[in-house]
C-alpha cells in the first residue's frame, strides 16, 4: 500500500523535488518489503518443494542475472563445473536463493576493486548424508570464492547468524537465509575466511534421485 502510494504520488508530482521524495518512498518501501520476506523465512517455516533440479542450470541463471549488477564490471567470473553432477530432486527457487545471496555476497566484498569470483562444482563421493529412510546417498559441492577483503575470526563466526552484518548497510540476512535454506535441503553451509585473502563458501547438497 505505502509503495503503491508512493508511485502514485510520483506520477503526479509537479516538482522535481516532490517527485525526488516519491521515488525514496518506493525504494524503502520495497526495501522494507524484501527484508520482512527474508526475516519471514525463519517464522513461517516454509517447506521444500522438491523436484528435478540441474545445479549447473541454477548456477549459471543466478550468475546471469547478477551480471548485470554495476557490482560485477570489474569482476572477472570463473566456472569450473563438473559435468559428471546428475541432476537431483532439489527446491529449484529456494536454491537459487541460496546462490544468489552468497555470490551477491561475493561481490560486495570486493565492491570497488578488480577481482575474481570463482564458483566451482564437484562430487564429493567420499562426503555421504543419511536421510530419513537412512540410506547414505553422496552428495555434491559447490564453492563460492572471492578475493574481497575477507572476514575477521569474530565476524566469520557470527557470520550466519540472524541481522549480524559486517558490511554497513547490510541486513545481516543473506548468509542466514542461506544457511537455512541448505540445511533444509539436509546440505552444510561453511565458511573460510581470513582478512585480506578473501572467502570461501562451501555448500554441500545430498544428491537425492528425482
Amino acid at each position: 500500500g505505502i509503495r503503491g502510494a508512493g508511485e502514485i504520488l510520483a506520477l503526479r508530482a509537479a516538482d522535481a523535488k516532490t517527485k525526488e521524495t516519491a521515488g525514496l518512498i518506493v525504494r524503502e518501501a520495497t526495501r522494507i518489503a524484501a527484508l520482512v520476506d527474508d526475516f519471514m523465512v525463519f517464522a513461517r517455516r516454509d517447506k521444500l518443494r522438491l523436484a528435478t533440479a540441474n545445479i549447473h542450470r541454477v548456477l549459471d541463471g543466478v550468475l546471469a542475472l547478477l551480471a548485470h549488477d554495476p557490482l560485477c564490471e570489474a569482476v572477472e567470473i570463473v566456472r569450473a563445473f563438473d559435468p559428471s553432477i546428475p541432476e537431483l530432486a532439489a527446491d529449484a527457487d529456494r536454491l537459487i536463493q541460496v546462490f544468489l545471496n552468497l555470490i551477491r555476497n561475493a561481490l560486495q566484498a570486493m565492491e570497488g576493486a578488480h577481482g575474481t569470483l570463482t564458483v566451482t562444482t564437484r562430487m564429493t563421493l567420499e562426503h555421504r548424508v543419511a536421510l530419513d529412510d537412512g540410506k547414505p546417498l553422496p552428495t555434491l559441492a559447490v564453492w563460492i570464492r572471492d578475493t574481497g577483503r575477507g572476514m575477521t575470526p569474530d565476524e566469520l563466526r557470527q557470520a550466519t547468524t540472524p541481522f549480524f552484518s559486517a558490511r554497513q548497510g547490510g541486513t545481516g540476512l543473506g548468509l542466514a537465509v542461506a544457511d537455512y535454506w541448505v540445511a533444509q535441503h539436509r546440505g552444510s553451509l561453511h565458511l573460510e575466511s581470513e582478512p585480506g585473502a578473501g572467502t570461501t563458501v562451501r555448500v554441500t547438497l545430498p544428491l537425492r534421485k528425482p
